[in-house]
């Protein structure tokens, strides 16, 4: 007996945060034969937000929409979201960097960062940042935590030179 394809989706979730949020989605995916694959899960100041890779059978796909798009409904200041993309199917080979980048807090400092890691073709896989108060200084340290990957031939300390070159007190660890 043949094995149906599979399609890959990319489900994004953005509400205000509360419990039960992940079981409602989980219970849809897994009544409908989706397996849950990766996930990237945050709660950013009382609201929660996610993107979720799933797995599904081709023929149980529009079933899995229509359901995720009642659950949207019926949860009032649930959004989700359902990409289905051939980027979804490709599995990345290459192997991301950690980088650990902090600094005096300013403004603008994410775009003096993203703007070296764009001018160097530097593809940024995952980014968290946050702002907290240095001790006994009197001001705040910004701080980024990212999964990196170079482009071909991009010697890791063309990367942190390239950070550190932003401003004096940037500090770069790998």
């Amino acid at each position: 007996m043949p094995v149906p394809p599979t399609t890959r989706l990319i489900i994004t979730v953005i509400a205000h945060d509360r419990p039960g949020i992940v079981n409602s989605i989980a219970e849809v995916i897994k009544a409908h034969g989706g397996n849950w694959l990766e996930s990237n899960l945050s709660n950013l100041r009382g609201h929660f937000a996610g993107v979720i890779l799933v797995e599904i059978d081709s023929i149980d796909l529009q079933q899995l929409e229509s359901s995720l798009v009642k659950l949207s409904t019926a949860e009032s200041k649930l959004e989700l979201k359902i990409l289905a993309s051939d980027s979804a199917n490709l599995e990345s080979k290459e192997k991301a960097l950690e980088l650990f980048v902090e600094a005096n807090d300013r403004e603008g400092i994410v775009e003096e960062i993203s703007k070296i890691l764009a001018a160097n073709n530097i593809n940024v896989i995952r980014m968290a940042t946050r702002r907290d108060s240095a001790p006994m200084a009197g001001y705040d340290l910004f701080f980024a935590e990212m999964a990196v990957i170079l482009p071909d031939g991009m010697k890791i300390g063309a990367l942190e030179a390239a950070l550190e070159s932003v401003s004096d007190d940037v500090m770069v660890s790998l």
